[in-house]
This record gives C-alpha cells, sequence and structure tokens, in this order.
C-alpha cells in the first residue's frame, strides 16, 4: 500500500493526531492555520473574520467557509500570474513565493474552518462541493 501526504512526511506527527481526540485536532488545526497566516503576512479581512470564528469555536453560517475558499482562489490565482511574470523575467521569485505562502496560508485557515464544521456534526464536503 503506497502512502501519500503527511503520513509519508511526518509518521509521527500523523500518530500523534490519531491519539488525540476531535477538539484537540480542531485546536491544532486552528494553531497551524493561524501560524501560516502570521509568517505569509496575509491580512484581509476574510481571514480576520474566519479567524475570530475559530477562536471562539463558533460558526455563524458556512459562509465563513465559502469566503475563504474565494479568498484561496483568488490568491491563487494572483500567485499563478506572479509565478508566470517570474518565468519570463518580468517577476521576481521572491514575490511569487511570497503570493504562494499567502494563498497556502488562507488554505490553511479554510481546512481550520472545516475542522470547526465538521466539529458541529455537518458535512463541509458535502456542503462545499
Amino acid at each position: 500500500m503506497t502512502q501519500f501526504g503527511l503520513t509519508l512526511i511526518a509518521p509521527d506527527l500523523v500518530d500523534l493526531f490519531k491519539r488525540i481526540d476531535e477538539e484537540g485536532r480542531r485546536h491544532a488545526a486552528t494553531v497551524a492555520a493561524h501560524l501560516a497566516v502570521e509568517r505569509a503576512g496575509l491580512r484581509n479581512a476574510r481571514i480576520d473574520h474566519a479567524e475570530s470564528a475559530l477562536a471562539s469555536g463558533l460558526i455563524s453560517d458556512l459562509s465563513e467557509r465559502a469566503a475563504i475558499q474565494g479568498l484561496t482562489e483568488e490568491l491563487d490565482d494572483v500567485a499563478w500570474n506572479i509565478q508566470e511574470r517570474a518565468e519570463s523575467g518580468a517577476g521576481t521569485w521572491e514575490e511569487y513565493l511570497q503570493a504562494f505562502a499567502q494563498a497556502r496560508a488562507a488554505a490553511a485557515v479554510g481546512f481550520a474552518l472545516a475542522a470547526l464544521v465538521k466539529n458541529l456534526d455537518l458535512d463541509a464536503d458535502a456542503v462545499f462541493a
């Protein structure tokens, strides 16, 4: 059987996550998302709103996740455009890496929100498919 993702890169971390409860996993996802946002220097009202929902453990409606999903797509588009410019010499790889980091930070917030939604016994994958 082939291993993928985190199981291949950090099996000890996967084992740790298997031993903690749902609340612990949600908290870890929230902390990781916040760290990604801070390190990427991502400043956006949609991120602020989502982080407030994550901190409180309450989500008022599913629009927070949809807003973050939209932001992630927007930031991915920005990163791809910068990547194309960098490949042609019209932009820098540093700009691309910064944009890429911001897009991935937004995605991390989306994953943390999905964990919160699932914690509320909603099927986030079905809702956001």
